[in-house]
């Protein structure tokens, strides 16, 4: 089915950014500091829409909640919580810092430090898993057809 087609086409697209960002390394950039208060979740919402990494997944996601029918009302909770989910490395950060100003510090900086070190490894593995998904998806769904 064609559905299925689309669902195996996202997983090898996922497969291939995986393996661009396994072979071509970012590279360290200075950063300068900005004072000011900025509207963190629009920013993070903008940058997933740029993102091929994040975005892949998300249309997946939402194609399969699409191509199900699951009622108007359980498809938008769906919709809803994956934007949720797909906006959490954003929003965790600033809403530590909104929730426990003072105690943020001491929350963040083991968080920063496990993501500066592992936060690549650990987002493509569950990029991977995710594009495992989708071609079994797409399998199952060519094979039903």
């Amino acid at each position: 089915s064609f559905a299925g087609a689309i669902d195996i086409l996202f997983g090898l697209l996922i497969i291939v950014v995986i393996s661009r960002s396994l072979i071509f390394k970012k590279k360290e950039k200075t950063v300068e500091k900005k004072q000011g208060r900025r509207p963190y979740l629009i920013m993070g919402f903008l940058f997933m829409l740029i993102n091929a990494s994040s975005l892949i997944p998300f249309i997946a996601a939402s194609k399969i909640i699409a191509e199900n029918d699951i009622g108007f009302v359980n498809a938008l909770i769906a919709f809803i919580a994956l934007i949720l989910i797909t906006m959490f490395m954003v929003s965790f950060p600033v809403l530590v810092i909104l929730l426990m100003p003072g105690r943020s510090e001491k929350v963040m900086v083991p968080v920063k430090s496990f993501i500066s070190r592992h936060g690549t490894q650990v987002a493509q593995a569950y990029y991977f898993l995710i594009a495992l998904y989708l071609i079994y998806h797409g399998v199952a769904g060519i094979r039903a057809s």
